[in-house]
């Protein structure tokens, strides 16, 4: 078993590659996490979206089959397929009390797949019918129901479009989940994928923080899933006053500190910044805190230059900030670079990086971000690491940026001569990791 300061090194530079790879997931918002699907997404792709009460339902054991059943109240989705007060049974346990509500949603697939659940049919009293209207099911993923004694029987016979059943292999119950009659509302009435953006983001502003936990992680996840632009778009009505106090809730999600930490910075005034200040804290606190690299982004949109000199002097050029912290920092510079060019020089930016040269877990990282950033004026810097680091990654890291130096617009005739021969020497003092470099060239 190793021993507690050899498991360190190894949990850093995990924590630093999650932490790497988290970032590089946000495609949308900066500083959230990778988004998930949202409602409306999964709304626009459903063919049945069913609002009813649990009945029963049996988690299933030796003798019996897991199973639930649930009387329709509304149908928001596909009512050519069901109809209020059916009763619907599938082959799955819903873990919620009987008589709460919940929400089934479902699709027919292009091709025969499993099914989450089969279906029997029933009267309005619940009693399993034996109408010869009503055919068997095609196999284990057969869907049937039956609509109450005043509907019409709906099955797999019947012959008109309008009328498909869902006596059928390719339907399947996807989302089967207790569903509040407020989340439901929600989930109906939200503004569908073609409205404007802005107009979506306004509606769902107002449901970040609700109650209702469906309805406030979902619209997070609306968020989440926005272009950076589109947040930009309706900074002036982000309520700068609520951000704040939805920010030293204790009860806040980490994922949701980012998010409003870079929405505050939009919107917020000069007033705001010591409020930011005070939340990012000094940089030698020991937990990992996720959330505070959109602080620190709100801080760098809000306060510029000030903020970014925080920032150096706190985290990115004090050897002493823990690694977590300084991870943040940087990720808040390399959103300024990528998402708001034009609040610093190209300049500033890159020398708020090079400190991290001189911190071993960050040097392969940095190497290649500054020659991302064509940022050649760390070449005697390099000529030094490589010759004393034991890092593979530090050796391939200036391999790249050596070679991007070489053909780089940017690039001094100097500079380009002085990647060649550091090249050089690390072929000669590192044939073999050169020689595997050279089969990603």
């Amino acid at each position: 078993m190793p021993s507690v300061p050899a498991i360190q090194p190894l949990l850093r530079t995990v924590s630093i590659w999650f932490l790497v790879a988290t970032f590089s997931a946000c495609l949308a918002c900066p500083f959230c996490l990778a988004p998930s699907q949202t409602w409306a997404e999964m709304y626009a792709s459903a063919d049945v979206v069913i609002w009813g009460r649990l009945i029963s339902s049996h988690p299933g054991n030796d003798r019996k089959a897991p199973s639930s059943v649930v009387e329709v109240i509304k149908v928001a989705k596909g009512g050519s397929h069901a109809a209020v007060k059916q009763k619907i049974q599938l082959a799955l346990p819903i873990f919620a009390k009987v008589d709460s509500t919940v929400l089934l949603k479902g699709s027919f697939q292009e091709t025969n797949i499993a099914g989450m659940s089969d279906t029997f049919a029933t009267d309005s009293n619940g009693k399993v019918l034996d109408d010869p209207q009503v055919k068997q099911g095609h196999g284990s993923s057969g869907l049937k129901i039956i609509p109450a004694s005043t509907s019409k029987v709906i099955s797999a016979g019947d012959s008109t479009e309008s009328h498909l059943s869902l006596d059928s292999q390719n339907f399947v119950w996807d989302f089967a989940e207790p569903v509040s009659a407020e989340a439901f509302q929600y989930i109906t009435t939200s503004p569908d994928l073609e409205k404007p953006s802005a107009d979506r983001l306004l509606f769902f502003l107002k449901h970040l923080q609700h109650k209702d936990e469906l309805i406030a992680a979902d619209a997070w996840a609306e968020f989440a899933n926005s272009k950076y632009e589109e947040i930009v778009a309706i900074k002036k009505s982000l309520p700068a006053d609520q951000l704040k106090q939805w920010i030293v809730n204790v009860e806040l999600s980490p994922e949701r500190a980012g998010l409003y930490g870079m929405m505050l910075g939009l919107c917020g005034r000069q007033q705001d910044v010591p409020f930011l200040l005070k939340q990012i804290g000094p940089g030698a606190q020991s937990d990992v805190r996720f959330g505070v690299e959109g602080l620190m982004g709100g801080l760098l949109v809000l306060a510029k230059d000030e903020g970014l000199d925080f920032l150096v002097r706190s985290r990115l050029g004090n050897p002493n900030a823990t690694t977590s912290e300084v991870f943040n920092a940087m990720s808040a510079v390399k959103y300024a670079w990528e998402y708001e060019p034009d609040l610093f020089s190209k300049d500033v930016l890159r020398a708020s990086l090079r400190p991290l040269l001189k911190r071993e877990e960050f040097q392969e990282i940095i190497i290649t971000d500054l020659a991302r950033w064509e940022d050649w004026s760390v070449m005697a810097e390099l000529v030094e690491l490589s010759a004393t680091t034991d890092q593979a990654g530090v050796i391939r890291s200036t391999i790249g940026y050596c070679w991007q130096a070489e053909k780089a617009t940017t690039a001094t005739d100097e500079q380009k001569q002085q990647a060649t021969s550091l090249l050089a020497a690390i072929k000669e003092a590192h044939p073999a990791a050169y020689r595997r470099q050279l089969m990603f060239r």
